[in-house]
C-alpha cells in the first residue's frame, strides 16, 4: 500500500475540522471504527526485564482482543515494545508522534508494517488531545516525566468533565506503589475527594514469590480492569459543570 502523511494542525483539532495532510498508514482499512486505548509508558526499557514483560503482555492481549493501540509513536524502550507486540500478534497500532522528536527516531524507524499507522503532530498537547479524541480508555505502563504527566491530565480530564474514560495503571514490580500512597495522602489531606479515587485505578500484580511476575497477565488485568470501570461506571463525582463541548473561536482549541 502507498504510503500518505498527514500533518494535523491546530485547527485539525478544534470543533471545526481541516482536512489531514500528514499521515503515513499501512492499514488494509485505516477508516473503520474500531475499539481502541492509549498506553503511556516510557521511551527507555528501564532496568528490569519485567517491565519489558509487562508490554510484551498488553501487546499479546490487544491484538488477542482485537484492540487498537494508541502510543506515542516511539520505536525504543517500553513504548516500542508494546507496540512491536502488538504487531507481531496481528494487532493495529497507531503512533502520534511530534515532528520535533522525528530527528531522533529517524535512524531506527523503518517502513510501516501491516496494521501500523502514523499521525504526525506538531506540538506535545495535539499529541495527548489527538489520543484522548481516540480513545475510550488509557493504560499507564511504567515511565518517566512523560509517562506521569500523561496520566494525570487524562484522570484530569474526567475529574474536570473533559471526557469520562478509564485511567488504568499497571503496578508492575511495585513501580506505581508511592504514586498509590501520594493518592491516598492528598484524599486524607483534604485535596481529592475520596469518590474520585476512583478516576485512577490500580492492576497490582502477583507477589514475586507465587507466582513470578513474568507469569502474570497484564495485558488482560488491564482490560479486565477497563471493562469493570465501565460497567460500575467511574464512582467518581464532580462539582464542576464547565462546558467544554462549547463550540470555541475559530482557530482555537477547547483545551
Amino acid at each position: 500500500m502507498a504510503l500518505q502523511r498527514l500533518q494535523l494542525t491546530l485547527s485539525h483539532l478544534s470543533p471545526s475540522l481541516a482536512n489531514p495532510a500528514r499521515t503515513r498508514t499501512d492499514l488494509a482499512d485505516s477508516t473503520q471504527k474500531e475499539l481502541a486505548y492509549t498506553v503511556f509508558c516510557g521511551s527507555s526499557p528501564g532496568n528490569d526485564p519485567v517491565y519489558a514483560e509487562a508490554a510484551d503482555s498488553v501487546g499479546r492481549a490487544f491484538a488477542r482482543a482485537g484492540v487498537t493501540l494508541i502510543y506515542g509513536g516511539g520505536t525504543a524502550g517500553v513504548m516500542g515494545q508494546v507496540s512491536s507486540r502488538t504487531l507481531d500478534h496481528g494487532g493495529r497500532v497507531h503512533g502520534i508522534i511530534p515532528s520535533a522528536f522525528l530527528a531522533n527516531e529517524a535512524p531506527d524507524r523503518g517502513p510501516l508494517r501491516p496494521n501500523e499507522e502514523e499521525t504526525i503532530v506538531d506540538s506535545m498537547h495535539q499529541r495527548k488531545k489527538l489520543m484522548a479524541d481516540l480513545s475510550e480508555g488509557f493504560i499507564g505502563l511504567p515511565g518517566g516525566y512523560g509517562t506521569l504527566e500523561e496520566v494525570a491530565e487524562m484522570t484530569t480530564w474526567s475529574q474536570i468533565g473533559v471526557h469520562l474514560k478509564p485511567v488504568v495503571l499497571l503496578n508492575v514490580n511495585g513501580f506505581y506503589s508511592s504514586l498509590r500512597e501520594f493518592i491516598n495522602n492528598a484524599i486524607s489531606s483534604g485535596f481529592i475527594s475520596e469518590s474520585n479515587r476512583a478516576f485512577l485505578v490500580f492492576v497490582d500484580g502477583p507477589s514475586t514469590a507465587n507466582p513470578l511476575p513474568s507469569s502474570f497477565d497484564w495485558g488482560e488485568a488491564a482490560l479486565e480492569a477497563i471493562r469493570r470501570w465501565k460497567a460500575m461506571g467511574s464512582g467518581g463525582a464532580t462539582p464542576y459543570s464547565f462546558e467544554w463541548t462549547k463550540e470555541q473561536k475559530q482557530g482555537t482549541e477547547v483545551l
